[in-house]
């Protein structure tokens, strides 16, 4: 099973993880999360699988706002005997 981990590491917080099971969510999520941070849009960056490296760094997306501050998305395969879903609720 395939799912999409995104990691958003902000400077002033620990690096947080997010995992979607559709890479178009985990996309459109962390694109709005890279843009609502960016102080001005002047600041946002942004690359997609198009660019080089990223196809020797596994990401599928990655965004920025400054020099610390960035947030990327990056495909993993879940062996589907040990995940554990915990919904709350």
């Amino acid at each position: 099973m395939k799912v999409f981990v995104t990691i958003l590491n902000d400077r002033h917080a620990n690096p947080e993880p997010f995992v979607f099971s559709q890479k178009e969510s985990a996309i459109k999520f962390a694109r709005e999360q890279a843009r609502d941070s960016a102080r001005s849009p002047g600041d946002f960056w942004e690359a997609t699988e198009h660019h080089e490296w990223f196809k020797r760094s596994g990401w599928v997306y990655y965004a920025a706002w400054s020099e610390e501050d960035n947030i990327w998305v990056t495909e993993k395969e879940v062996d589907e005997r040990r995940l554990h879903v915990s919904r709350a609720g």
